[in-house]
């Protein structure tokens, strides 16, 4: 199974758009994904991925879920654990 565990930021130096990278966990070591790969920013310069700046590392978080409207969906009480 696969999941994202976090997102790996960048920022375009050009126009400062920011770029969200997902870093995947997956239970299959040899697993690989593709990342951002080189394309054109909305100034409509085109970037490289080595010209990118890296901001950090985004997390998600439980609290982040409401932010994604997954705090609103309704279990049926056949499938809750009492």
């Amino acid at each position: 199974m696969t999941s994202v565990s976090a997102y790996r930021v960048y920022r375009t130096r050009c126009c400062h758009v920011v770029l969200e990278e997902p870093i995947y966990s997956s239970s299959n070591s040899t697993t690989q994904f593709a990342g951002i790969t080189n394309g054109i920013c909305e100034c409509g310069l085109t970037f490289v991925f080595e010209d990118l700046e890296f901001v950090g590392i985004k997390k998600m978080t439980v609290g982040d879920l409401a932010l994604l409207g997954i705090d609103e969906i309704t279990i049926p009480s056949v499938m809750r654990i009492k």
